[in-house]
């Protein structure tokens, strides 16, 4: 169908970025060694937006996108683009995260709310953020519940044995 501008593009993503905290991450190594993780404002989150000649040149161009390697201690760990192939009149979208920030699940998500924003489609607000499944993970290492659970764990596993470990 009909391929959106690069500014609908970039405001689809720029509002992806204002809702996930997870896209404006980044992890700071303290004094010990204890990595945190900050959420920053990104000031102008766009996409890269490149033209080639063809399909091959693309793909190759996307892959060498892909990996490089992505530094955890600055903001954004992704990257992302539109690749012009001139001589199909395709374009693709691609995209590279660095998996402190995203998984798979975590990918078809952002993929999916991305088409409808293109859409112009509104998004339903977020059922919860990291900050409160943090919370609420903190307050489960802590519990009765994660108590029993534990003794579980190491009741079954001293079952095995030690060559099986």
């Amino acid at each position: 169908g009909n391929i959106p501008a690069l500014e609908k593009w970039n405001r689809a993503w720029a509002k992806l970025t204002e809702r996930h905290e997870s896209l404006r991450a980044q992890f700071v190594e303290d004094q010990q060694g204890a990595l945190h993780r900050n959420v920053v404002q990104l000031d102008r989150p766009e996409l890269e937006e490149i033209t080639v000649s063809d399909l091959a040149s693309a793909k190759s161009l996307i892959r060498e996108r892909q990996n490089r390697p992505i530094s955890l201690n600055a903001a954004p760990l992704w990257r992302a683009g539109l690749v012009h192939v001139g001589q199909t009149g395709e374009t693709l979208f691609w995209l590279a995260m660095h998996h402190a920030i995203g998984d798979g699940g975590s990918l078809n998500i952002l993929l999916d709310e991305l088409a409808q924003l293109l859409q112009d489609k509104k998004l339903p607000p977020l059922r919860c953020s990291y900050a409160h499944s943090a919370a609420r993970a903190a307050a489960y290492r802590v519990s009765d519940e994660f108590k029993q659970d534990s003794l579980y764990w190491r009741n079954s596993l001293t079952a095995f044995p030690e060559e099986a470990c």
